[in-house]
């Protein structure tokens, strides 16, 4: 019962916390220069931008038209909170380009494609720095270790578009190195190229944060008290002082997931995956408000559910850590 009121409560602030995403957006669009319902008949190609050949007695008509067929036909102060209010049942309205349920697309294949990258990468990124950031701490000074050191750094400070079409070049088909096609996802093996491009910042900032904790670690007094006792050195770097700093790392799962959604925008368009980082990406070419609202408040969602369940999940680890939901 316990567990349930728990998980109920993370997806009532997840929902609150897309709504609020949303009402602070479609606020923004409302006090944007125009009118609103015009720049949704653009989008819509019901008009055209700048168009002086169509009478303005036509041009009214066309507008109005648009206007009740997506509720923009009231006053923005009374359907700005009617959004958030829709945000909380999951309802985003419909697209301004094809006129279909935004709520429909994002939980089609294109949003199971872009969670299963996310997921996936992080989870890798995760796996990479569990296993290196302790013999990189142990012993600092290792050729391995600086290499890692240097490489980290320089990952970070390359752009994700850069990295993206250099793995496209060098390891798509084509090429002795190539593991995936030069576009789309056909098969889950076709994904790993994508998944492996989303996990290289985040395996570096793990991997930097993981070990530099680990080391602190290892300077209490409690580790010399259990290397006295006859404590495994492997045993002790690989299992206590790991355990101990993983809390470090599960407060970075959710900056890393807003750094994944954000980066598939990127990844999916130069790879053609049809996910919602390449929806929104057309979204934002098309000037499709509710798309893009649409994904900015799925994202906030997800963070904040998972936010709240890394806390949870750092207090189980660490029972001595507060737990802050």
């Amino acid at each position: 019962m316990k567990t349930a009121l728990a998980v109920a409560s993370m997806a009532l602030r997840a929902l609150g916390a897309g709504a609020i995403v949303c009402l602070i957006s479609w606020s923004l669009v409302e006090c944007a220069p125009g009118d609103t319902a015009e720049r949704a008949a653009v989008t819509r190609g019901a008009l055209a931008p700048g168009d002086i050949q169509t009478s303005t007695t036509v041009q009214a008509e066309l507008i109005a038209e648009v206007a009740l067929d997506f509720d923009l036909h009231e006053s923005p102060i009374l359907r700005v909170p009617k959004r958030g209010l829709h945000a909380i049942r999951f309802d985003f309205g419909r697209s301004w380009r094809d006129g279909q349920s935004v709520s429909g697309r994002i939980v089609s294949t294109a949003g199971v494609i872009t969670l299963v990258l996310s997921l996936a990468a992080l989870a890798i990124a995760f796996l990479l720095a569990g296993i290196g950031a302790p013999r990189s701490a142990r012993c600092p000074q290792s050729p391995g270790s600086q290499i890692a050191t240097f490489a980290s750094a320089v990952v970070l400070s390359l752009p994700i578009p850069w990295i993206a079409m250099l793995a496209l070049d060098v390891f798509a088909y084509g090429h002795p190195l190539s593991i995936a096609p030069k576009g789309g996802m056909d098969s889950l093996v076709h994904s790993l190229l994508p998944i492996v491009v989303l996990a290289v910042a985040p395996t570096a900032v793990f991997w930097r944060h993981l070990r530099q904790e680990i080391r602190d670690a290892a300077d209490a007094q409690w580790v010399v008290a259990a290397r006295a006792r006859g404590v495994d050195e492997s045993r002790l770097w690989n299992r206590h002082l790991l355990k101990l700093a993983l809390p470090t790392i599960l407060a970075l799962v959710p900056v890393m997931l807003a750094y994944l959604l954000a980066a598939s925008i990127v990844v999916e368009r130069v790879f053609a995956i049809d996910g919602l980082g390449s929806m929104a990406a057309s979204a934002a070419q098309d000037g499709d408000a509710p798309v893009l609202i649409a994904f900015a408040s799925l994202s906030a969602m997800l963070i904040s559910a998972t936010t709240q369940a890394m806390n949870r999940l750092s207090g189980v680890v660490d029972p001595r850590r507060e737990v802050q939901s």
